[in-house]
């Protein structure tokens, strides 16, 4: 072999090498990029579609269970709000999407025993109106079952439990603005019930069936909870005494917003 075939021989063989050495890093990062445990969920808005069609949903994916709570367990609320639900999604006695829960009637009582009904059913998410005190207590277990996985979506609307806890254990707390009123009284909240709040549940519904992961604690949050709100204004919760904005609580504008 001659000198330039010896250099040709020698660059060509040095430029496979390289773009072998290329293709294995960029399977190894492909790797990476997919694996569960680097993945870092990344959601928009534009991700999930709201639409006025009804497709079919489907309960394949996991239930959502929407929890009836204080304020909202009356059955001349729910009654109308989980046929509105049925005719949208079906209910999962029927194979269908949403799995209804009434507090305290359905769990016996005890907040603590909605962990235990769930662990027997395939559960995507819990939606809640007016979760019962110590209902972040029962999240945080499911939340420990998952760890890492991030199975659970949970929303969370006008709850009577600790608001602190709430907002650990949930993807978002969204509850109406309070006047100068509420502002002074002994810091709970009456949570009423008006035209809107069936519309609310059923866009919230329809959120938590699109929702590829748990909603992440981003600056894109507050453009998702103002979708479900619809046309109420939304901003993020403040704390009065500190001036701290919250990261996942909202509060929702009681009146319509005038167009």
């Amino acid at each position: 072999m001659n000198f330039k075939k010896f250099i040709l021989f020698t660059l060509t063989l040095g430029f496979a090498c390289a773009a072998l050495c290329s293709c294995s890093k960029k399977n190894d990062a492909s790797q990476s990029v997919n694996s569960n445990e680097n993945l870092r969920i990344s959601i928009h808005a534009s991700d999930v579609e709201i639409t006025s069609a009804k497709p079919r949903w489907s309960a394949d994916d996991g239930l959502v269970c929407v929890l009836f709570g204080y304020g909202f367990n009356d059955e001349s609320f729910y009654s109308g709000v989980i046929q509105a639900l049925r005719d949208e999604f079906g209910l999962s006695d029927a194979e269908g999407l949403v799995w209804p829960v009434i507090y305290p009637a359905d769990v016996r009582g005890r907040i603590m025993n909605l962990y235990d009904l769930v662990n027997e059913r395939n559960v995507r998410g819990i939606i809640t109106l007016g979760a019962p005190e110590n209902t972040h207590y029962m999240l945080a277990r499911l939340q420990d079952d998952w760890e890492g996985i991030g199975r659970y979506r949970f929303f969370s609307f006008f709850p009577q439990d600790d608001i602190l806890g709430q907002e650990a254990t949930c993807d978002f707390v969204l509850e109406y603005e309070r006047g100068v009123t509420d502002e002074a009284s002994d810091g709970e909240t009456e949570q009423h019930i008006d035209d809107d709040t069936a519309e609310l549940l059923l866009r919230a519904v329809r959120y938590m069936a699109e929702l590829p992961a748990p909603l992440p604690s981003d600056n894109d949050l507050q453009i998702h909870v103002q979708t479900m709100a619809g046309n109420r204004g939304v901003r993020r919760y403040v704390d009065n005494e500190t001036g701290i904005q919250s990261r996942n609580h909202f509060v929702m504008e009681q009146q319509l917003v005038k167009n």
